[in-house]
């Protein structure tokens, strides 16, 4: 049997950092792009930022920047969920509580 096209990763060459890469993605070749470009900038910004010219420590420090902003994009969300359903548990007990006093 053979593999449908349209399910095989379409390759994208990107430049990072002044490296091309051919990447294997799922994704489409404009977003696998905006990541690369994020990336890229990102490195450009620290190696300036912390004066670095070794690959390597940009790099960890680039992943480490980036690691760093997802998981506090995380807790936010986490905070923000753990409020909405704080806030639903209010409006419940609040309507319940109307329910109770019309009834009365």
């Amino acid at each position: 049997m053979s593999q449908n096209d349209d399910l095989r990763p379409e390759i994208t060459r990107v430049n990072i950092y002044g490296t091309e890469y051919p990447l294997s993605s799922g994704e489409s070749t404009g977003y696998t792009q905006k990541i690369a470009e994020f990336v890229d900038h990102k490195m450009s910004q620290i190696a300036s930022e912390e004066n670095l010219s070794d690959l390597t420590k940009v790099a960890i420090m680039t992943a480490m920047d980036i690691a760093g902003q997802l998981l506090r994009q995380k807790e936010r969300g986490r905070l923000e969920r753990k409020r909405t359903v704080e806030a639903i548990d209010r409006l419940g007990q609040y309507l319940d509580d109307a329910s109770r006093s019309s009834r009365g």
